[in-house]
């Protein structure tokens, strides 16, 4: 508010220097608040428009952990930020991405402006993601339900009771959808050194594998559960459902690399077309 109030004092300034009278300044006043007021509008869309392309970045498939497509969000990690993915559930019964609420202003001055090639992008940007959420928590799922049936085990939530810990689904699923070094169907010595076992005071041993602990198990079971670990790795990463997955992600990245460019040009507009609920009245 101080900044406009300077630029509007300036504004009466000027008015009084070029002759006009005090009542002819203050009869102008009405129209200097709404300009002033529009103006202000207009920068705070300008500024939404440029965010929503800087956001509008779909998180790295292996990054997240869905087991439950009720919640309706996972939160993240990225570039060292913790962030959101949301998404709900569409008319037609798909699941969608959702853009966060502070844009719907943006779409109303899209919509309205008829902006139909950005919205239209937006919308496939919005049901490719959706796809991806759904394929990410089945694959998740039948991760977690495969390494149960085959170790006859289940995931615990107590680290000091017998079973599988929840590394032991998530490293499979992770490293499914990753860049990182894949297992190879044919061991070697530096694979052997991966697995690690550490004996308890118990009858229990931990085994680890890289840095994530897999499971707490009895010591004649250890190169049993050991082995269905890897043998998972080496299935989930060639399935076909993991290959989907990374198919979406490339789809979603080239749909954000043209959005960005689309949207950097909606904002670089000196007045941005449209209306929306916040646009002021009577201009």
């Amino acid at each position: 508010m101080r900044e406009v109030s300077v630029e509007l004092k300036l504004r009466v300034i000027k008015l009084f220097l070029i002759g006009l009278t005090l009542d002819e300044i203050a009869a102008q006043l009405p129209e200097l608040l709404k300009q002033r007021k529009w103006l202000a509008h207009q920068k705070v869309i300008q500024n939404r428009i440029k965010r929503l392309g800087r956001e509008l970045e779909f998180p790295a498939p292996e990054g997240l952990d869905i087991t439950d497509l009720k919640q309706g969000y996972r939160a993240y990690f990225s570039a060292g930020n913790a962030q959101v993915i949301e998404w709900q559930q569409a008319d037609d019964g798909s699941c969608i991405a959702k853009l966060d609420d502070k844009f719907d202003r943006v779409i109303e001055h899209l919509r309205s402006s008829r902006r139909q090639h950005i919205l239209d992008k937006l919308d496939q940007w919005q049901r490719i993601g959706g796809r991806c959420i759904v394929h990410c928590h089945d694959l998740r799922i039948n991760i977690q339900n495969d390494a149960e049936e085959q170790t006859e085990l289940i995931h615990m939530p107590d680290v000091g009771q017998l079973g599988l810990l929840e590394d032991f689904s998530w490293t499979i699923y992770r490293f499914a959808l990753s860049n990182e070094k894949k297992v190879e169907e044919e061991k070697n010595e530096e694979e052997k050194e991966e697995y690690d076992v550490i004996n308890r005071h118990d009858y229990l041993c931990l085994l680890r594998w890289r840095s994530w602990n897999l499971a707490l198990v009895e010591n004649n079971e250890v190169d049993r559960i050991k082995d269905i670990h890897r043998k998972l790795l080496l299935h989930y990463q060639k399935l076909s459902t993991t290959l989907d997955i990374l198919e979406e992600k490339v789809d979603l990245e080239q749909l954000e690399g043209l959005l960005r460019d689309r949207l950097h040009k909606f904002s670089g507009i000196q007045v941005i077309p449209g209306k929306c609920l916040d646009c002021p009245r009577d201009t």
